[in-house]
């Protein structure tokens, strides 16, 4: 069992995507919306265009959920006070039945690439991960070159773990990093 819960680290905000927020984004326009972080409150623009393609994703799971997307955060810059990305739950992963097993991914904004923001919040999202949930196993698929996600995933402890031919032919490399639930 997933526990939504909101991380802030020193530049962002990882907070739990609501259905909500998912259909609002859907529609196409800018809005805003107050985010909690248990010691701040931020007024947080979530602009037109932010990783809409990654939410696609979502639409077709939007009557499954009833409040959080499972597992999945809206990466927010917390000195623009906007939305930026989004990391999480990739739910055509084969292994997604077996919620002891999760394969994950992101999307962020393109003018963020490349800044440490991705490996920012892989950090806060495997923390996530090891102190918030079930999970005893974490993958990410890297599709193609993508030097920053490798890069991070490196520094965050995930390690090479094989490859998968995807659905289209292109074979993916996949990270691993088992992930052990600590004690409070």
């Amino acid at each position: 069992m997933i526990t939504p819960v909101t991380m802030e680290t020193e530049r962002l905000i990882l907070n739990p995507l609501k259905r909500e927020t998912v259909m609002k984004t859907l529609g196409g326009k800018e809005f805003t919306e107050t985010v909690n972080t248990g010691e701040n409150e931020y007024e947080i623009t979530y602009p037109a265009g932010w990783p809409s393609e990654v939410l696609k994703e979502f639409s077709m799971y939007k009557d499954t959920f009833d409040d959080d997307i499972l597992g999945n955060m809206t990466i927010i810059s917390k000195d623009e006070k906007k939305a930026i990305g989004i990391i999480g739950v990739r739910y055509e992963a084969p292994d997604v039945s077996d919620l002891k097993k999760i394969e994950f991914g992101y999307g962020l904004m393109d003018e963020y690439e490349g800044k440490g923001i991705l490996t920012e919040a892989l950090k806060a999202f495997t923390s996530f991960l090891t102190d918030y949930s079930g999970f005893e196993r974490a993958t990410a698929k890297l599709s193609g070159e993508d030097s920053d996600f490798k890069k991070s995933l490196e520094e965050c402890g995930y390690k090479e773990d094989g490859k998968r031919t995807g659905k289209d032919g292109s074979e993916d490399s996949m990270y691993l990093k088992s992930v052990e639930k600590k004690e409070k």
